[in-house]
């Protein structure tokens, strides 16, 4: 299941708690989370929105849709550099790693979090909770609370 999770400077992103691709968990709660920033990408940025297949709009609906793990591999492969995507998303690791810069989950919510800067003052995570009910009041990873928080 989707958690809250602290970035490095302090702020919140939604991490997902179970793998997203073909062949993984697929958590609902978690196949949401993934693709409801692989539709703000990939229907808002627009080198981005040509990628996508078909030329449909991103499906969002908490089961492992066919473009899904497509989607997720053409994000590793354009934002993340990737030469060889793996085309699923797996939980980003601890605030504290090294590995975090590279996780495809922070990077998808990061790239995501820009864009809805750009068009709106509202935060991504109040428009998620908004937009997907099934999103409010995520629970926040134990090793990431703040003790007065």
């Amino acid at each position: 299941m989707a958690f809250l999770q602290r970035d490095p400077g302090g702020d919140d992103f939604i991490n997902i708690g179970n793998s997203v691709g073909t062949g993984k968990a697929n958590t609902p709660n978690d196949v949401l989370v993934v693709q409801a920033l692989l539709a703000i990408v990939f229907n808002n940025i627009t080198r981005f929105k040509r990628l996508r297949p078909g030329n449909r709009p991103v499906v969002v609906s908490s089961k492992l849709e066919k473009d899904t793990p497509k989607l997720i591999a053409l994000f590793q492969r354009e934002e993340l550099k990737r030469p060889n995507p793996q085309g699923f998303c797996d939980q980003a690791p601890a605030t504290t790693s090294s590995q975090l810069k590279f996780s495809t989950q922070f990077n998808l919510f990061g790239r995501a979090s820009l864009f809805q800067a750009a068009i709106s003052p509202e935060e991504l995570i109040p428009r998620l909770e908004r937009e997907h009910p099934t999103l409010q009041n995520l629970p926040r990873r134990a090793s990431e609370l703040i003790i007065g928080h």
